[in-house]
């Protein structure tokens, strides 16, 4: 059964302002939860581990989500193997936090890979809010890995890492405003329907 995601949206081509107001990933929402659960499942014992997989459009047209890895608590490397059935469209991985600030969005290092591996789609999930960064024709080629990093800690400077409800608000503005520079569709909702945060 073809994707629920517009064709024009896994291609990567369509203009930002012309991206779809929402993005449906019902097809993908069962495997998003259970790597979510995966990731927390030990957090009784104070441990987490980030979970990622590989989103691909199968020959059919549906999406899938292949390659399954963990890592650490804040760090996952997906496998971005492909077979030649398969279309390449971005990757899936989770963020669980021991500390309890949650749901935490897209860090830094996720906008530039999205950028240097040209994932069509970039999907985060954490705490039952999953986001998701669309490429676009106005995504950049290339962006600096460390002005990214300093562009995105310029929003927290100043706020008290205890300071729960602010540093999210912070991250989560960084995360619009980098969107917007890199050209990148910027969605946040549930897994099976995400809504586009309007970029002005």
């Amino acid at each position: 059964m073809p994707s629920r995601v517009p064709l024009q949206i896994l291609s990567g081509h369509c203009a930002i302002d012309e991206l779809p107001d929402e993005l449906d990933l019902s097809e993908l929402a069962d495997d998003m939860e259970r790597l979510w659960m995966k990731s927390v499942e030990r957090l009784d014992e104070g441990q987490a581990m980030e979970h990622a997989a590989t989103i691909v459009r199968r020959a059919d047209g549906s999406l899938d989500l292949i390659n399954e890895v963990f890592g650490s608590a804040n760090f996952v490397q997906p496998d971005l193997t492909v077979t030649a059935a398969q279309k390449f469209i971005g990757t899936f991985h989770t963020h669980p936090r021991t500390d309890g600030i949650l749901p935490m969005p897209f860090s830094h290092a996720d906008f530039v890979t999205a950028i240097q591996w040209q994932e069509k789609l970039s999907v985060l999930y954490s705490d039952q809010i999953a986001f998701a960064l669309v490429r676009t024709i106005n995504t950049v080629a290339y962006a600096d890995p460390n002005a990214v990093e300093n562009e995105f800690n310029l929003f927290a400077v100043g706020i008290d890492a205890q300071d729960r409800d602010l540093l999210l608000d912070a991250i989560w503005a960084a995360n619009k405003w980098l969107a917007q520079k890199y050209g990148f569709g910027l969605y946040m909702g549930t897994p099976e329907m995400l809504y586009r945060e309007i970029q002005k």
